[in-house]
């Protein structure tokens, strides 16, 4: 991948070893793959704004952040778990409500390994070494059968119906229309939108909370079917959804500021916010 400054930095999953592999960013196994265009948000451009810009990947959106030993363990049953849970996710049934929601039908699905995959994608996005509040979480990725810990971020799941994909790492924003501050990340590939949030706000109350299958064993399974929103990713920030109009609405509703950490000298496309979609040469 051209353009992407190679990491020296520890591990984002186990803190010891040195970066040594690359993650992708949902994984591979999960539709992220082949040819793609990313437009990301360039906070080291040489001028007095934050530039957009665009580079073209051939093997999918990764980014190098784990070690190799890491990198295997969580490839396997996390990867394999969050892969089937994807193509049901895409391939299920489902019926529309008048509210826009619809219903997706899981079937047989480890919800432990998913949301345990979940978290690796969230380490795996900063582009800065995790705080040390998020310790427990890289704890409870390594352990298998570690439930998820008290502190951690909810996440909630939403339908990604545009042809977009999205990666934030956590960040603030502050609404100065509602006085609201939120931490949040995104890691969106379509079919499946993850937002992580330290926070409640009603943008998320339409959205599956997944957060309780942190509580389940790495052996359960799950049979379930959970109402999600249909929402249209076109934007690079979080929370944000549908056309371009309805987000310039929304901004000036609750005139948001995003607060992101940049590493001085970063170039990684996850400084601040990545827009994925399949490439397709003009």
């Amino acid at each position: 991948m051209t353009g992407i400054a190679k990491q020296t930095d520890l591990c984002r999953v186990c803190g010891n070893a040195p970066v040594s592999s690359k993650e992708h960013l949902p994984p591979k196994r999960a539709g992220n793959r082949g040819k793609m265009r990313i437009a990301f948000i360039d906070a080291a451009a040489p001028t007095t704004e934050a530039e957009v810009r665009e580079r073209v990947t051939q093997n999918g959106f990764w980014v190098p952040r784990l070690c190799a030993r890491c990198n295997s363990f969580v490839g396997g049953e996390y990867v394999e778990a969050y892969g089937q849970f994807v193509d049901q996710f895409g391939q299920s049934g489902r019926l529309e409500e008048s509210s826009g929601r619809i219903f997706v039908v899981l079937e047989g699905i480890h919800p432990s390994r998913v949301l345990k995959q979940a978290f690796v994608m969230f380490l795996a996005a900063a582009p800065w070494s995790p705080h040390p509040k998020w310790q427990p979480l890289r704890d409870y990725v390594l352990d298998p059968t570690s439930p998820l810990p008290q502190d951690a971020p909810s996440v909630y799941a939403y339908m990604n119906v545009s042809g977009f994909g999205r990666v934030i790492p956590a960040c603030g924003i502050v609404e100065f229309a509602t006085h609201k501050v939120l931490c949040v990340a995104e890691v969106s590939w379509p079919p499946v939108g993850l937002v992580f949030s330290y926070q409640d706000d009603e943008r998320l109350d339409q959205m599956a909370d997944l957060s309780r299958w942190g509580q389940m064993g790495p052996s359960d399974q799950l049979d379930a079917t959970i109402a999600l929103p249909q929402l249209e990713v076109t934007s690079h920030f979080p929370l944000a959804f549908g056309t371009s109009e309805e987000i310039l609405e929304e901004e000036r509703r609750r005139l948001p500021a995003y607060l992101f950490h940049v590493p001085p000298g970063s170039h990684s496309p996850t400084d601040i916010g990545v827009l994925l979609a399949r490439h397709r040469p003009t």
